[in-house]
């Protein structure tokens, strides 16, 4: 049986855009986005994508994202594959 969990990670609107500037994940995981309003994730080399609230998305360890703020707190559950 896999003993996977899921991670809550909460980016704080009133944060300075630059305390999210990239982030490199050491393994592959899966973000399930709960609340999002403007907010963008963007893998190098790779157009911005507007994060959706209740849809999934995919991160790559082997690639950087930047993280552009939105409105609001971003409240992602992040699980490991």
């Amino acid at each position: 049986m896999d003993d996977k969990h899921m991670t809550i990670k909460i980016f704080d609107d009133k944060k300075s855009e630059d305390s999210y500037v990239l982030w490199s994940p050491v393994e592959n995981k899966e973000l399930h986005v709960v609340t999002s309003k403007g907010w963008v994730l963007q893998g190098e080399d790779s157009p911005p994508v507007l994060l959706e609230e209740n849809k999934k998305y995919k991160v790559s360890k082997s690639v950087s994202y930047k993280i552009h703020k939105g409105s609001g707190d971003l409240i992602l559950g992040v699980l490991a594959l």
